[in-house]
């Protein structure tokens, strides 16, 4: 199929679709276009001779993420006769593959924005470490290796690693401090401890409620009063 008549098809399904536009393809062969929607939608069309393939593309920023690796994606792909009427082809489309690509979306959308939010975590407590080791000279893979998020400061007899689990920025991280100060040491222990909360602070016993100890009570008492008639 020559490209000016796939560039027809492309056309001729996206009218049929009712508000999407067809554009050829930045990448891949002549025979591949990229069909937009309305909503931000974008499906790819690989024309051929026989046989028309359509998939969901899907642009969010996931950093290193791959979009497959995502909880709950689907692969978005379909293939139907080029004998079809562009119609019919458009029905296939509205049909099998935009639902798919809708709910991808607004999967993609949520896991954009939280390792967005991850990221920016782990930005601030780049920063912050800096700050408070502000004569250490910084290492930091920065996004290109964003998946490991560790620094590295040396100097001055002091030398600092921290590494983040990757986008868990409410997660556990390990911190390695090495050659500090005894008076360093205290202050960095108070600090610490200054940022305990439920759910790293020690867990103590829980004491036992009122009604446990009058259930107690009562156990005792007849126990005693038990022992008293016998001993008679």
């Amino acid at each position: 199929m020559t490209r000016q008549l796939a560039a027809h098809v492309a056309a001729a399904i996206a009218y049929e679709l009712d508000g999407w536009e067809a554009r050829p393809s930045g990448v891949g062969f002549h025979g591949w276009f990229e069909l937009l929607g309305p909503a931000g939608d974008i499906v790819q069309l690989r024309v051929g001779e026989h046989r028309i393939e359509a998939l969901g593309i899907h642009e969010q920023d996931l950093g290193r993420t791959r979009a497959w690796d995502v909880a709950g994606y689907r692969h978005a792909r379909i293939r139907f006769s080029a004998a079809k009427g562009p119609a019919r082809m458009a029905g296939e489309i509205r049909r099998r593959l935009l639902p798919t690509v809708a709910e991808n979306n607004r999967i993609l959308d949520a896991a954009a924005a939280w390792i967005s939010a991850a990221a920016a975590v782990d930005d601030a407590v780049f920063a912050a470490v800096k700050d408070l080791f502000a004569n250490l000279h910084w290492r930091d893979p920065g996004s290109s290796r964003r998946e490991e998020a560790a620094s590295w400061g040396s100097g001055g007899g002091i030398s600092v690693e921290f590494r983040l689990d990757a986008y868990q920025h409410d997660c556990r991280s390990s911190l390695t401090i090495n050659n500090l100060t005894r008076v360093e040491l205290l202050a960095l222990a108070r600090a610490a401890a200054r940022l305990r909360t439920s759910a790293t602070a020690p867990h103590s016993r829980s004491q036992p409620s009122a009604r446990r100890h009058a259930r107690t009570r009562r156990r005792r008492a007849r126990a005693r009063e038990t022992r008293r008639t016998h001993s008679r």
